[in-house]
């Protein structure tokens, strides 16, 4: 369908239906279900889902008290529990063991600092969040946060992680790019400029 598209000149996607433009949200890909999973944005705390095989957006009916809509927050799939882990203004979890609409459920009062951002090390079973104050690991295993110490080139603040899969890392990608590399227990993490060319100009 995408390339069909792109033969045929389109520039973008028009759905029958979708949560508008919005900014200040975030995504996890929930791939048991085959759906990219939309969390707030707009000062709206609602909850959307894009189908990938029929590209359809459907707006869930997820039951619970919801987030508090935040500044910059982190979102990702636990496929061990079925679950998304919401990290915002406090941390939530949207469970989806009952019901595809998900229920959202309280699960500690660890907040994260604008500008944040997060990314899993699935070797580890981990959502590590960087924001402005520190690194933060949260175990899919245990359902807990922990702080992780920082040690060489740390990164500037509004850095986004990326997981590499193909040198399975993790990596910071600011004004450069940063190798993060764990102890044996991801108590600390360790940062590493690493060389690169043609760089873009600084942005945020």
């Amino acid at each position: 369908l995408l390339a069909a598209m792109h033969e045929a000149g389109a520039g973008r996607l028009v759905l029958a239906s979708s949560p508008g433009a919005r900014a200040g949200y975030d995504t996890a890909l929930d791939d048991t279900r085959n759906r990219i999973v939309y969390i707030g944005g707009a000062a709206s705390n609602d909850v959307w889902a894009l189908d990938t095989d029929r590209l359809t957006f459907t707006k869930l009916a997820a039951v619970g008290t919801p987030p508090v809509v935040a500044a910059s927050e982190i979102a990702a799939y636990d496929a061990m529990h079925d679950r998304i882990v919401y990290a915002g203004i406090e941390t939530y979890t949207l469970e989806f063991g009952a019901s595809d609409q998900g229920q959202w459920v309280f699960n500690d009062a660890t907040s994260l600092v604008a500008p944040a951002s997060g990314a899993v090390d699935p070797t580890r079973s981990l959502l590590v969040a960087l924001d402005a104050d520190s690194l933060r690991g949260f175990s899919f295993f245990t359902g807990t946060w922990h702080d992780i110490a920082i040690g060489g080139d740390a990164p500037p603040a509004g850095a986004e992680l990326v997981w590499d899969d193909s040198a399975k890392r993790l990596l910071a990608v600011a004004d450069g790019v940063f190798d993060l590399a764990f102890d044996a227990n991801a108590t600390t993490a360790t940062f590493t400029m690493l060389p690169t060319t043609n760089a873009p100009t600084p942005r945020t």
